[in-house]
């Protein structure tokens, strides 16, 4: 697999838990391969130099990548083993996704925003293997580049994700730029597939896409063909003040997403910026690991009828589903626990204690 490599990092962790999600005790290094990556921009494109990686063993499907205490775990959901330590403070992994041949997970690393707009702050993509082998695949090459969602290609060649660029000026902040982008892995190629789009996911076959994107009256839905073509809405601006981590389902037939509605007068939210940002990324503003946001939700919605169903009723923080490989079966994560979601029944059962910040993909 072609990608790119950064300099090396090391970390160690140690822990142990009695739930379904416990790894032995255990001090871990990641291994790191030994390079450097540099972003080139031409053309309106991103060309990034590439290296190639051995595969690691394959998971099986149905096997989780969960960040769990700010560890990468993967395996069942009742033996889960750690893939990786958690990275240096104040840092957090995002957006775990599977390859298609499940030898390989993608996550965002995320190098925080710590209050000063001159300070260097965005997001990189590594790949790991289950083994523990990281690999720096895309380094930010702008102060301030942010990535929300992350998936691949189902034929593995390519890597789509949201880029929400904060634009600084003279240490003042002025917007958000925000794209879908599909990074080519052979070539480094960089293309936009739609602006003002991010958080994308892919139907079983790969021929259907959808994303979220921001509008003045709130998130809105979005289903396309694969590469963007023929967009229709599902969820119209306004329904919910807060939509993310959309889900298409294997069949590609349902969108499973997280919402918030509105809040009860009273309720005590974390402090966000005020105006129209707060209400279009509100959830996106660089934040501290210990931040929460309003109360979230599981839903789904019927790409040919637009119909939309409430799936879980737990007012949780940042909860965000992924399907089973038959989609018969929701495995979601929130800062409350781990929970296992019926879409055909409704049946919600508790299965494990979490922690802020728990995301997962389970392998096809």
């Amino acid at each position: 697999m072609p990608v790119t490599t950064p300099p090396s990092a090391t970390a160690t962790s140690t822990a142990t838990a009695e739930d379904p999600t416990s790894v032995p005790t255990a001090e871990a290094t990641p291994t790191t391969s030994e390079a450097t990556a540099t972003l080139t921009e031409t053309a309106g494109a991103v060309s990034t130099p590439t290296i190639s990686i051995a595969a690691g063993p394959a998971a099986s499907p149905g096997d989780l990548a969960l960040i769990l205490d700010r560890r990468l775990l993967v395996g069942p959901l009742g033996s889960m083993k750690e893939a990786l330590p958690p990275p240096p403070t104040e840092q957090a992994y995002r957006a775990p996704a599977w390859s298609p041949d499940r030898t390989t997970i993608a996550f965002i690393q995320t190098n925080p925003f710590t209050g000063d707009w001159n300070a260097d702050f965005g997001d990189d993509i590594w790949l790991t293997t289950v083994d523990g082998e990281r690999t720096l695949l895309r380094r930010h090459s702008k102060l301030g580049e942010t990535l929300e969602g992350l998936v691949w290609s189902r034929d593995g060649s390519a890597l789509l994700f949201g880029v929400l660029q904060w634009v600084i000026e003279d240490g003042i902040f002025l917007r958000i730029d925000t794209r879908l982008v599909r990074l080519d892995l052979a070539s480094g190629l960089e293309t936009t597939v739609a602006l003002g789009a991010f958080a994308p996911s892919l139907s079983g076959d790969g021929r259907r896409l959808a994303y979220v994107r921001a509008e003045v009256a709130g998130p809105t839905l979005i289903v396309t063909g694969a590469v963007g073509s023929d967009a229709r809405t599902l969820i119209e601006a306004g329904t919910f003040v807060r939509l993310f981590c959309p889900r298409l389902s294997p069949d590609g037939a349902t969108v499973l997403f997280s919402a918030s509605v509105l809040p009860e007068v009273g309720t005590a939210l974390r402090k966000t910026p005020d105006g129209l940002l707060a209400r279009l990324l509100g959830p996106l503003w660089p934040r501290s690991a210990s931040a929460h946001g309003l109360p979230s939700d599981l839903w789904s919605v019927d790409v040919a009828t637009g119909a939309v169903r409430r799936l879980t009723s737990l007012d949780a923080d940042d909860i965000c589903g992924a399907w089973s490989p038959d989609g018969h079966l929701i495995t979601a994560a929130a800062t409350g626990g781990i929970y296992l979601v019926s879409p055909d029944s409704g049946k919600v059962d508790f299965v494990a204690n979490s922690a802020f910040g728990a995301l997962l993909d389970v392998a096809r």
